[in-house]
């Protein structure tokens, strides 16, 4: 089986160059991933006819929204480069920007003709300043969000937190920070405030025109991730390529894999994918449905899209 894509042991040195850089990998188990990965597309060989470009398109959300698992898979397609061996770029917010233009397409993986560079940054869709920059930047650009069910978004998105910083949420459960002194649903909470899908997808369309925006379910995506790349592939213009046959079922994690050439090996995301999410107190569960009910019509009547979120 033939691949287009960028050859990634290539990215992961040219990355450990720039330990200077956030966008560096330090995570063992993220490496593995990737040196699997190559193993499975064939071990490509060194392309000599390729060049970093800027991206024609990018998937700027949401967190904790199944980007990662799309992203990886999208990046399958031989007409699509994407950013396998790198972290976002962060550019269009404020934690990189001042590196430059030409620092930001050095973080783009090399691409031939023909194919279109795909940058994944989900932290660009909570950051009013990036829809402004990416449209100063590039008015035709197309942008890919994926959106899940808030309220478990807003639950993944603190699981996160919590494994990453358990100092900082100690002795909080995800009941107690999400609400004011109250008692109520604090709209200004970062995991209420991200899940909140209206608030911020109208800042994005006082630049962009809706249908320059793909917004793809991720619960649909998880079950079927094949139809929702079906639909991006349409949207980028480039022919049918991702079928079944690239994936199986992982029944133990209940997810997609991609499929491996060895038998009974599949090539899955990292373990902190996925996580189970505990039981939430029913009353506060309550008060998250009643938040989000006017925000998520709202959302839906805008996109004139229906999703399963009740």
């Amino acid at each position: 089986m033939i691949f287009g894509i960028i050859v990634l042991t290539t990215l992961v040195l040219h990355l450990q160059l720039k330990k200077d850089t956030e966008t560096v990998i330090n995570d063992a188990e993220e490496i593995d991933r990737l040196h699997k990965k190559l193993q499975i597309l064939g071990k490509s060989p060194i392309s000599t006819n390729c060049t970093k470009q800027f991206p024609q398109s990018i998937i700027i959300g949401v967190m904790k929204g199944g980007t990662e698992a799309f992203s990886t898979f999208l990046a399958l397609h031989p007409r699509v480069a994407m950013q396998f061996a790198m972290l976002s770029t962060k550019f269009f917010t404020n934690q990189n920007y001042q590196m430059g233009f030409d620092w930001y397409r050095d973080q783009m993986p090399c691409s031939t003709e023909e194919q279109i560079t795909v940058e994944k940054a989900p932290q660009y869709f909570p950051t009013p300043l990036a829809a402004k920059r990416i449209y100063e930047f590039n008015p035709k650009m197309q942008l890919i969000l994926l959106v899940r069910k808030p309220i478990d978004r807003a639950v993944s998105h603190y699981l996160q937190q919590k494994d990453a910083n358990p100092q900082r949420l100690s002795g909080e459960t995800f009941e107690t920070n999400i609400l004011d002194a109250s008692g109520n649903i604090n709209p200004k909470n970062v995991f209420i405030q991200q899940s909140s899908y209206i608030t911020i997808l109208k800042e994005w369309l006082q630049y962009f025109k809706l249908e320059q925006i793909l917004i793809i379910d991720g619960d649909d995506f998880r079950s079927d991730a094949v139809r929702e790349l079906a639909k991006t592939e349409t949207f980028l213009n480039i022919q049918p390529y991702i079928n079944h046959d690239l994936f199986q079922y992982n029944t133990e994690r209940k997810i997609y894999c991609i499929k491996s050439s060895k038998q009974n090996e599949d090539l899955c995301l990292p373990s902190g994918k996925g996580r189970q999410h505990p039981d939430i107190d029913p009353v506060i569960y309550e008060k998250l449905v009643n938040y989000f009910q006017p925000l998520n019509k709202q959302f839906m009547d805008t996109v004139g899209q229906t999703f399963d979120w009740e």
